[in-house]
């Protein structure tokens, strides 16, 4: 099942499904996290170093470097490439089951591959 769709030649999350996969996987937030950079076209699996309650994944999407610092519910997440960089700071809301977090993730994507 996938959670992502293509609109206007954009990926995006696609609500209905992902909502579907939420109530039949109950994924963690790294499994979405893999689920859409795997529907991206990119494998990298993210490496993680966890320091008390602060927990830090690094990978790349292509040749977009990433890294997700967790705070519970703080996220900061910094992309960068080349001469592009962006980095927001978003509080996650379990009861939404991080969709904001995801769309701005891939929005931040399109935004620093095509600068």
């Amino acid at each position: 099942m996938k959670i992502t769709k293509k609109t206007d030649g954009k990926r995006v999350i696609s609500e209905q499904d992902y909502y579907e996969y939420f109530q039949k996987e109950n994924p963690s937030w790294l499994d979405v996290l893999e689920k859409i950079n795997a529907e991206c076209g990119c494998f990298d699996k993210p490496k993680m170093w966890k320091l008390f309650k602060v927990v830090r994944y690094n990978f790349h999407v292509y040749d977009i470097k990433v890294s997700v610092v967790i705070n519970t519910p703080s996220i900061q997440t910094t992309m960068t490439r080349k001469t592009s960089k962006i980095d927001w700071v978003e509080n996650i809301n379990f009861d939404d089951l991080m969709l904001p977090y995801f769309e701005h993730y891939l929005q931040n994507l399109r935004e620093v591959w095509t600068s």
